[in-house]
């Protein structure tokens, strides 16, 4: 079992601020860059990699870009999170965003 949150806050492989939300640390010279499949297996790696990867990649990324295409979002702000534990990990109390039509 991997413990993907725990992966995602290692300072080894993340440096000093790994609990930071910090999405520019995948951008290289202004293109995408994921994370190797060994350092976040959110679906595996190598030769038992996920057959529905890109198929997930590209509906979600389909799904945010009509959402932002849409609507303004703001929210989320200075929240301290409180996370459950379970097979899952979750924020305890949601987030709060909100959305305005454009």
């Amino acid at each position: 079992m991997f413990v993907t949150w725990a992966m995602a806050r290692l300072k080894e492989q993340w440096g000093e601020d790994c609990a930071l939300f910090k999405p520019e640390r995948f951008i290289s010279d202004g293109c995408f860059t994921p994370p190797k499949g060994t350092s976040l297996p959110v679906f595996l790696a190598g030769p038992r990699l996920c057959l529905g990867k890109d198929m997930a990649m590209l509906s979600s990324s389909i799904m945010l870009l009509s959402l932002l295409d849409r609507f303004d979002c703001t929210g989320g702000e200075d929240v301290d999170y409180t996370y459950e534990v379970g097979l899952t990990l979750w924020a305890l109390n949601g987030m709060p965003l909100k959305f305005e039509e454009k």
